[in-house]
């Protein structure tokens, strides 16, 4: 059998809010892949902080221990791996990308392209999320809403579902251009990720 160390990351204590980011949704659909592909796990890690950081304990030991295990290192989503493309980079400098795997790109090595791809845009999303944030928080201050009032006495939940709802909307619409164009691949005959990619 494969032998296979699975990682799950999440943010902040406000992305229980979102169900797919959370750790319980992220473990069940790793679980599953690894049922389906008769994988081994024999190791498990969870961190908590934010995919834009380069300093990642958590990753690293898990990364480190799928090196002396020989075995792939299991995710559900890339950008649950890192947001920065800088992360990216010591992974390929390491030699290790070929043993990383993700439920949202499927059992097969991942493609540096792709991975670049994802992680750039994982990246970018970070980024203009926080400068959303930053920018509603400011007009709410300089018009003193009731949301801003609130925000002031420690009420952080306003901003962090309107933050949420935005970043939920925007990733729905870009997976769905995603999805659409795998289907388009896939009735042309480009059956696997690898084609796919030789394709675009």
């Amino acid at each position: 059998k494969m032998k296979v160390v699975t990682f799950s990351r999440k943010s902040t204590k406000n992305q229980k809010h979102t169900q797919v980011l959370s750790l319980e949704y992220q473990s069940a659909a790793i679980s599953k892949m690894v049922e389906e592909n008769n994988w081994e796990v024999v190791g498990s890690f969870q961190e908590q902080c934010s995919g834009r950081k380069f300093d990642r304990a958590v990753l690293e030991q898990a990364i480190q221990f799928a090196k002396d295990n020989d075995a792939l290192l299991v995710a559900y989503r890339i950008d649950r791996i890192t947001r920065q493309t800088g992360m990216l980079s010591m992974i390929k400098r390491d030699g290790f990308l070929s043993k990383v795997r993700t439920v949202q790109t499927g059992p097969d090595p991942i493609p540096a392209i792709v991975f670049n791809l994802f992680a750039s845009l994982a990246e970018f999303e970070s980024e203009s999320l926080s400068e959303r944030v930053k920018l509603s928080y400011a007009w709410h201050k300089d018009n003193n809403t009731e949301s801003y009032k609130r925000w002031g006495q420690g009420d952080n939940e306003v901003g962090a579902e309107a933050s949420l709802k935005i970043r939920k909307s925007k990733a729905q619409v870009h997976n769905k251009k995603i999805q659409e164009l795998v289907a388009e691949l896939r009735v042309l005959g480009y059956t696997t990720l690898r084609a796919q990619v030789a394709k675009l």
